[in-house]
């Protein structure tokens, strides 16, 4: 039971992580970022596409679903507090969830909150409440789970 949510759960994970070290070695320059970006949007959807593909539209949906509502991102912000950078000269550190909960997210426009709450033009660039960010993270397991067991 919840074989594909579990897969999802990992893929995404691994997307945390990914991002975790890479983002760090890149940030700095500029179009190493941008280049990155791309690549990491190709990953993504290729995932989706190969998930699919090879297991099935509901673990493809499930991955999806955990994309878009941050939990990679999550991921991501874990690793920043229990490793603090390694020591390294690394963006953020330990703390940094403390910028999340202090709503001083603008970056995640490209969520289903963010995307939904943004189609008004003078909303682009506000930050996103901590908050909202959790229950939305909650919200993408919740119906990722619900899903695999509706089918």
């Amino acid at each position: 039971m919840f074989k594909t949510f579990l897969l999802a759960l990992e893929i995404i994970s691994l997307f945390g992580l990914i991002d975790y070290f890479i983002y760090n070695l890149v940030y700095k320059n500029r179009i190493l970022l941008i280049i990155y970006r791309i690549l990491q949007s190709v990953l993504w959807a290729t995932t989706a596409i190969l998930l699919w593909d090879k297991v099935s539209w509901v673990c493809s949906v499930q991955f999806l679903l955990l994309y878009f509502t941050w939990f990679g991102d999550w991921v991501y912000y874990f690793l920043c507090e229990i490793t603090n950078g390694f020591g390294l000269d690394w963006l953020p550190g330990r703390g940094s969830i403390k910028e999340v909960f202090d709503n001083l997210v603008t970056w995640a426009w490209w969520t289903l909150y963010g995307v939904f709450t943004r189609l008004i033009p003078w909303k682009l660039n506000e930050p996103i409440s901590g908050k909202i960010l959790a229950i939305q993270g909650v919200l993408g397991i919740f119906f990722s789970i619900i899903l695999e067991y509706l089918l």
